[in-house]
């Protein structure tokens, strides 16, 4: 049998996935750069594709059963493309990642890791000197506030209960309370969690309903010293309110992962955001990589291979997204 690796992201599991399958499968590759005709003649005779996205210009492939989306996110599926007989299903495998990227990012802005770094720069402080700064802080007391506990959200409360933080969960449909989480907030009360939170991590998911639901009214309910991680997708969060919030100091600042714009063929210096988040003393920034450990390429790779071997053996399939239609 047959899976294509569209992409340079997807194509890079391909060792991984290799040495984990168990039933013959050829797995072609096909990265950044490949021709239309590549493409389609790799699909033609594909059992199984796995690329980040999937668009109503994609060629046809007449034998394919399986869309594994390499990522857990498939707002870069066009699923009305899809075809009829496909199941579409993704991957995870990067919540422990992300999960421990959160837990830095609070104990880096708690300790203030990276400016006491820069103090050395000027030699050691002296006894004098070390008893005039302002004392660094603890994760340990503080109150964490989780906005959505799927996956990512479990990770992130579970990890942060651990280092003594109080944790609250807010989830949009009903859910009993999950291991780490203090207190369940009512998603309709969210505005609650945000005033009482010292922390707030968004990991909710992007959909129509979910864009610009972190805007004005639920940041002026944050506290001033108050800091917002996102690692769910930029446009969850209302980007110009956010970046007013920082920059008139209304809230202490930001963990940002996650933004609302990206480099793409037609626009390869795209900046992450139209406003000047680097410019900003109170905001973090990594480039979307929070997930991105040697570890979640194991485990995402992992769940990739079982399912191809799911499809080949006709058992179901893992982490249905969409499953085939009519």
């Amino acid at each position: 049998m047959k899976a294509v690796l569209i992409g340079t992201l997807v194509t890079g599991y391909a060792d991984d996935i290799a040495a984990q399958v168990k039933t013959p499968w050829t797995l072609t590759q096909l990265p950044d750069g490949s021709s239309p005709e590549a493409i389609a003649a790799a699909l033609i005779d594909a059992d199984a594709v796995s690329p980040i996205g999937w668009t109503p210009t994609m060629p046809p492939a007449p034998r394919l059963k399986l869309l594994q989306v390499a990522g857990a996110g498939t707002d870069a599926v066009n699923m009305a493309t899809v075809p009829p007989g496909v199941t579409v299903c993704n991957a995870f495998g990067h919540e422990h990642a992300i999960g421990e990227y959160c837990v830095l990012g609070m104990l880096t802005w708690c300790h203030k890791f990276h400016e006491l770094s820069r103090t050395l720069d000027k030699g050691f402080l002296s006894h004098e000197e070390r008893a005039g700064l302002v004392h660094h802080d603890e994760i340990g007391g503080k109150t964490v506030g989780v906005l959505s506990l799927g996956r990512i959200g479990k990770a992130v409360a579970e990890k942060a209960h651990a280092l003594g933080a109080r944790v609250l969960g807010c989830n949009r449909s009903p859910l009993a309370k999950a291991t780490g989480v203090d207190e369940m907030v009512p998603w309709e009360d969210r505005g609650r969690m945000f005033a009482e939170a010292d922390f707030v991590v968004v990991t909710t998911a992007l959909s129509a309903e979910t864009k610009g639901l972190v805007g004005a009214a639920l940041l002026g309910r944050m506290k001033r010293t108050g800091v917002i991680l996102n690692v769910a997708r930029g446009p969850v969060i209302d980007e110009d309110a956010l970046y007013a919030a920082l920059a008139e100091n209304r809230i202490g600042g930001a963990i940002i992962d996650v933004w609302w714009s990206y480099p793409s063929a037609d626009k390869p210096e795209a900046p992450p955001s139209r406003h000047p988040f680097h410019k900003l003393a109170n905001v973090l920034r990594t480039p979307h990589s929070s997930g991105w450990t040697l570890g979640m390429r194991r485990r995402r790779a992992g769940q990739i291979a079982a399912n191809l071997d799911h499809l080949a053996r006709g058992e179901p399939l893992d982490n249905i997204v969409r499953p085939p239609t009519a």
